[in-house]
């Protein structure tokens, strides 16, 4: 079994910062894998479309409007979708959000056995990638179908 990537030790400062900001949380805690990358798992480094659609995302759950996306394909969306529900789940209180995709497997195809092929499997991924103890580790448990 691999090691947990090392995370560096938090500020308070620091810690507050990612808990109040997706962007500031994701780029210091979340980790992707992708097979086209030389390194397969790796930080979670955002684009600037990114962190754009990010501030797209607070608006809507400041003023309690859903937003859609028609994401591109190889844009890190799916990633990113993720990362800020991980974020919203951990830190944000009554936090909910609908993820949807064509087939139910794509979403989750086995709760706390999913894997990288469904959209809450990447979601646990980044969560299991934070070391037991880190401050910025919600207790979080997944079953088919939620988080």
């Amino acid at each position: 079994m691999k090691a947990q990537p090392e995370f560096k030790d938090l500020s308070r400062e620091e810690i507050l910062i990612c808990k109040a900001y997706p962007d500031a949380f994701i780029s210091t805690c979340c980790w992707v894998s992708n097979p086209f990358f030389k390194q397969k798992v790796q930080p979670f480094t955002l684009w600037p479309y990114q962190k754009e659609f990010i501030t797209i995302l607070e608006y809507g759950v400041e003023n309690g409007i859903g937003i859609h996306n028609d994401k591109s394909r190889k844009m890190g969306f799916s990633w990113l979708f993720m990362a800020y529900g991980l974020w919203g789940v951990s830190f944000v209180e009554g936090f909910s959000f609908y993820v949807f995709s064509i087939t139910g497997s794509e979403v989750d195809n086995g709760g706390s056995k999913s894997t990288l092929h469904s959209l809450f499997g990447r979601l646990r991924f980044m969560h299991n990638k934070l070391p037991d103890g880190h401050p910025l580790k919600a207790p979080l448990v997944f079953k088919q179908g939620q988080v």
